[in-house]
């Protein structure tokens, strides 16, 4: 244990490369003993909202305790005093401290961060593609009305155009890879390598890229050799969790909650359930909204002449079809998560929580 403080710098380095969080050895001290100096708690929720961001980054709110108390819902865990903690932040460093030794334990959070950068990272990328820009195509105007005749040349219009754009999509690709072969066959063995990729070989022939590039690849060196370190020493961040552990049963029984934490409890699993809501309800318009664009295209008048067109009122069919079956879908996934929270409310002693039928 003589190597802990090395060992927790080393993840506070580790951290400030995957995450940005600015947390020091001192917070991690702190809170083992559940201090609140230093402003140790708001440290640790800050850690955790910036991990629980990288895991739910559809899901992000402002409200740092809230978010990072549904985010630790949704993961599994079930130390129900961390979802007692107020959201003022005034105390509870060491059920943080845990949560975080959970996550990491069981998430593999360091290992994913570290290889989502590298994916997105020079090292990954065949292509230079740092001065391609994304350009927004024009909107296409849609024709609504008009005589049966004139829709139909128009949907076989935009039908030519879609083919078009595809074999040109498909040509590009075709003709990127041609590239990327020339350049492979041509830089066998350079520098001790099988071969160069194209960005690579962009370097050599630009040497005034190489500041850049050499920047970027040194941050992703220096976030590589501090990961391998941290996977030979980490067994001993993990004996000090332990100590952790047991500091926290040497406070006794505090299995029974207070007002005060049934309260706020209450309030999380209330949060809970509308969030769901909002989250089914968003995704259900989403899902619609995007069923309806698909049609948005089809002339009124075609939609109209089910009887006397049977390939257009078998589209319309499969369409009802699957917007029922995701609806079934939505239905069941609510079911589960209703479950759980009731799994989960009755975890807790000498409480009683009621989820009113919609």
């Amino acid at each position: 244990m003589s190597d802990i403080k090395s060992v927790i710098s080393l993840l506070c380095k580790h951290l400030k490369f995957s995450f940005n969080v600015n947390i020091r050895p001192e917070h991690f001290r702190l809170a083992k003993f559940d201090k609140t100096e230093e402003s140790a708690v708001v440290q640790m929720w800050e850690l955790l909202y910036k991990i629980c961001s990288e895991e739910f980054p559809k899901l992000v709110e402002d409200d740092v305790v809230n978010f990072v108390k549904m985010s630790l819902a949704m993961m599994g865990y079930k130390n129900i005093e961390v979802y007692c903690l107020p959201a003022d932040m005034s105390h509870g460093s060491q059920e943080l401290l845990l949560a975080f030794g959970w996550i990491l334990a069981t998430k593999n959070v360091l290992e994913h961060s570290v290889d989502k950068s590298l994916r997105h990272s020079p090292l990954n990328m065949e292509f230079n593609n740092v001065n391609q820009a994304f350009v927004n195509s024009p909107t296409l105007q849609i024709h609504k009305s008009g005589s049966l005749e004139s829709s139909l040349n128009s949907v076989l219009w935009f039908a030519g155009r879609i083919r078009q754009n595809i074999n040109a999509i498909s040509e590009l690709a075709q003709a990127r890879i041609s590239v990327a072969t020339k350049v492979h066959e041509g830089t066998t063995n350079v520098s001790g390598l099988p071969h160069l990729s194209v960005s690579e070989t962009l370097l050599i022939r630009n040497p005034k890229l190489l500041t850049d590039y050499l920047s970027q690849v040194s941050e992703k060196y220096l976030l590589i050799e501090t990961h391998k370190l941290w996977g030979k020493k980490c067994h001993i961040f993990w004996e000090w969790m332990e100590s952790v552990i047991a500091e926290k049963e040497s406070k006794g029984d505090l299995s029974n909650l207070s007002v005060d934490e049934k309260r706020t409890m209450f309030l999380v699993v209330d949060n809970l359930k509308n969030k769901l809501k909002c989250l089914l309800t968003k995704y259900e318009n989403i899902t619609c909204n995007e069923e309806l664009q698909s049609l948005q295209g089809v002339p009124r008048c075609l939609l109209q002449s089910k009887e006397t067109n049977v390939e257009m009122a078998h589209l319309i069919d499969d369409v009802g079809k699957q917007l029922e079956q995701l609806k079934d879908d939505l239905e069941q996934k609510e079911i589960e998560i209703t479950v759980q929270l009731h799994d989960f409310a009755r975890k807790m002693d000498h409480t009683v929580v009621l989820f009113p039928q919609d």
